[in-house]
């Protein structure tokens, strides 16, 4: 039976306690963060849906918890092409909801929109036009064989046509049932038909690594 010397194991246990309470010391990291600011959430488009808003006020990155939602502002949305503005009424939580009339929508191809926020007695605005979008031609689904990238199984890839004329860009979202694919490595940008904006690719068909990506992030 071999025999342990307690004096040096007590000894050795008692170095390694230090080492490990040495490197257990907080570390304080500054964050900068001085005041809130608003922060708008929105994806809108022209289809003839209920469109939301959603306003609440930035918090420190290391505060933690839900940011507080802004609930007192009044949030409107002007096609300036046609002289048309469409409010969008508070329905708590800091989301703000335009439900469209009848076949209503925000307009066509080619308007400008300008999205108005007065909060406090200030008015936030912000412009941008309604840009085309590709054609979805067609979805096809193949059964992939196990490989050192794909699991076996069935995969989708859609075929959606690019139209002529450089400077088209597109957040492709895709969704999985109900839920969307909204983490970071699961967003695919989509520059004309590919995946860069200074590829000499337009007006075809998205490229094959595009067609599959943007349903299987």
């Amino acid at each position: 039976m071999q025999k342990i010397n307690f004096k040096y194991s007590l000894s050795l246990f008692a170095i390694l306690a230090i080492i490990f309470t040495a490197c257990e010391d907080p570390i304080e990291v500054p964050s900068q963060f001085e005041e809130a600011q608003l922060a708008v959430d929105a994806w809108l488009t022209n289809t003839n849906q209920a469109q939301t808003i959603t306003l609440s006020e930035t918090v420190d990155y290391f505060a933690g918890g839900q940011p507080p939602a802004v609930e007192d502002a009044s949030v409107a949305v002007c096609n300036e092409t046609t002289s048309e503005c469409y409010v969008f009424v508070h329905q708590g939580g800091g989301r703000y909801v335009w439900q469209p009339d009848g076949e209503q929508t925000f307009g066509s191809i080619g308007d400008q929109l300008v999205l108005a926020i007065e909060i406090d007695g200030e008015v936030i605005t912000a412009a941008t036009d309604i840009s085309r979008t590709a054609r979805i031609d067609s979805i096809g689904v193949n059964f992939e064989e196990e490989s050192l990238a794909l699991d076996e199984g069935l995969y989708a890839q859609v075929y959606a046509f690019d139209p002529p004329g450089r400077g088209d860009t597109y957040w492709i979202r895709a969704y999985k049932n109900d839920t969307l694919l909204n983490r970071p490595q699961e967003q695919v940008i989509a520059f004309d038909a590919t995946f860069d904006a200074g590829a000499d690719i337009d007006g075809t068909y998205f490229i094959p690594p595009l067609r599959f990506n943007s349903v299987n992030p």
